[in-house]
């Protein structure tokens, strides 16, 4: 598993960039891949799709 950032924020809308990497940096491949967000409200994961 690889997370992007792991921490507390403050409320409001946050944006967090991904560059198409793992965490040592190499670059992944082009494909399906997941995102969760967890907050005291619940959680939520998405589906998102990387196209090289």
């Amino acid at each position: 598993m690889n997370l992007l950032d792991a921490g507390a924020v403050q409320a409001g809308a946050h944006q967090l960039p991904w560059a198409g990497s793992d965490g040592s940096g190499h670059q992944v491949p082009a494909g399906a891949y997941y995102v969760r967000l967890e907050s005291t409200v619940g959680i939520r994961s998405q589906k998102i799709t990387l196209v090289r």
